[in-house]
């Protein structure tokens, strides 16, 4: 894998590591799109200048959070968490979109959240983080 840290090779959760690299450039990808809707004023910008800047809050946290998920951080949960709920509520917030719809942008962190609480060998990686 691209990145290695001594305490995530101890790790056997490979699907993990992949799932966290694909959100980390699906954030970086979220965070640009957000700043350039901001930056040039974009009709979006002008419609819900609160929202749009909310969006890019949250994606800050999921992108903070996963980097401190991936090096064995306590607080990167927390912060995916927090960033994944500013998302989603503010995607409620929408006219017209429906309540699954308000899941976009955040699929990954769910699946984040379920590899971390998933053993394997009887042992979960929330354990070895919770442990460091």
């Amino acid at each position: 894998m691209i990145f290695t840290f001594p305490k995530l090779n101890e790790s056997s959760n490979i699907l993990l590591k992949i799932i966290l690299t694909l959100s980390i450039i699906y954030s970086f990808i979220s965070l640009f799109s957000y700043l350039n809707i901001i930056l040039t004023t974009h009709d979006f910008y002008t419609l819900y200048p609160l929202e749009s800047i909310l969006l890019l809050i949250g994606t800050l946290f999921i992108l903070t959070g996963n980097f401190l998920i991936f090096i064995f951080k306590k607080s990167g949960f927390w912060l995916s968490l927090i960033g994944a709920l500013i998302v989603i509520f503010i995607n409620i917030s929408f006219d017209g979109i429906d309540f699954f719809q308000s899941f976009y942008g955040v699929e990954f962190q769910f699946l984040v959240f379920f590899l971390l609480i998933y053993k394997r060998n009887g042992i979960s990686t929330w354990d070895i983080i919770y442990k460091n």
